[in-house]
């Protein structure tokens, strides 16, 4: 997985939907991602969309923390479900972006499952099935406009690793980054999400072990 690829940099884990949280602050120790990545599942839901390109936005303020000037890698997994009527992305030149798409055009059910990987039902909204599909759409447009950005479409559980990984190191410049922030999408009534990324969020470092990531440079 990515993180795991990526040795020696730090990672920091925001999750989004109609607001969001950064639930993991910049650290190497996966053993803390694991177990903050757990508790994603005890979030509550509001809708089945998310505020996608302000909560990337918003990541970038995150580099400030540790360098006055935001420079580094954006990484985010979605359906590309997103809440506004209309984008508009403001990414530095320094910093890269990129998209994983997850889903299907027919869409699908949300599956649960338990810490064991045995399911037991799927995501229901006042007594109906969730369903949800990848927008291909959204990612055409995201990425139009800004010159270091690229996106992926997946639908299946193995994700673009290696390419990410080639692209985000790929950077031009002196710097390179020593920090990932991974943002994930966490969609807000009852936890409403694609099913493929329920599923990772479930076994994220457990059997994919990756994430959407962000990384500033030093």
């Amino acid at each position: 997985h990515y993180a795991r690829k990526a040795a020696g940099q730090q990672i920091s884990i925001v999750v989004f939907a109609e607001i969001q949280k950064k639930i993991v602050p910049f650290t190497s120790d996966l053993d803390l991602i694991d177990a903050r990545l757990d508790s994603i599942k005890n979030l509550k839901n509001q809708n089945g969309s998310s505020a996608i390109s302000a909560s990337i936005q918003e990541s970038i303020t995150y580099f400030k923390e540790t360098s006055e000037n935001p420079m580094g890698n954006i990484l985010v997994i979605t359906d590309g479900e997103e809440t506004a009527d209309s984008l508009n992305l403001k990414i530095p030149k320094e910093i890269k972006l990129a998209f994983v798409g997850i889903g299907t055009d027919r869409g699908g059910r949300i599956p649960l499952d338990d810490r064991q990987g045995f399911r037991f039902g799927y995501k229901k909204s006042k007594g109906l099935d969730v369903i949800t599909k990848i927008n291909e759409e959204f990612f055409k447009k995201a990425v139009a406009d800004i010159p270091e950005a690229k996106y992926w479409m997946v639908n299946t559980y193995s994700l673009p690793t290696d390419e990410i990984k080639d692209f985000f190191s790929g950077m031009t410049g002196k710097n390179k980054s020593q920090r990932d922030m991974v943002i994930r999408p966490v969609k807000m009534e009852i936890f409403v999400i694609p099913a493929i990324i329920l599923f990772v969020l479930a076994c994220l470092f457990k059997m994919i072990r990756v994430y959407s990531i962000s990384r500033p440079r030093t």
